[in-house]
């Protein structure tokens, strides 16, 4: 319990922080909290040797700085991507390739949910167990559930019900 109020003051004061507290509400929120206690959204095989679990979490960044493109898995898999990239990391957030997504539509339905000089939110759990390329190590993959911006929510699934 100390854990999920130690990450819910963190998250507020870091959304506070960075003026993205008007984007995400109370809602969205509670509704991160209460996905954490069901369990993780990703968690490493029972027997491998390097055990991991990740949780979505809502991440906010300035829409106007974030990149929107199609990439391909598996040889032949389109697959709809954003990366927000700093000096020192690149952040990656993508659909799994599993999800059979449209990639075109889906990154203009991603586009329209915020004007380019708001914000766009995120919400994605972060997936640590990539084998990265060398000089790729600064690279971080993130698998989408949610995204939230001043225009609305784009859901992979219809089990959350956020209000806006």
């Amino acid at each position: 319990m100390k854990k999920i109020v130690l990450i819910c003051i963190i998250v507020v004061f870091s959304f506070s922080t960075f003026g993205y507290i008007n984007i995400l509400n109370d809602l969205d929120i509670q509704m991160q909290n209460e996905d954490s206690q069901v369990g993780p959204a990703m968690s490493s095989g029972l027997h491998q040797e390097f055990q991991w679990q990740s949780y979505n979490e809502w991440n906010c960044f300035p829409k106007a700085q974030l990149s929107f493109d199609c990439v391909i898995y598996d040889e032949d898999t389109e697959v709809p991507s954003i990366v927000y990239a700093t000096d020192e990391m690149m952040y990656i957030f993508d659909l799994h390739v599993e999800d059979r997504k449209d990639c075109k539509s889906t990154l203009e339905t991603w586009k329209a949910l915020a004007p380019d000089d708001s914000q766009l939110c995120i919400y994605a759990a972060h997936m640590p167990a990539v084998d990265w390329a060398e000089g790729e190590e600064s690279n971080s993959l993130w698998y989408i559930n949610q995204i939230k911006g001043e225009n609305g929510y784009w859901k992979l699934f219809d089990d959350y019900e956020a209000e806006e």
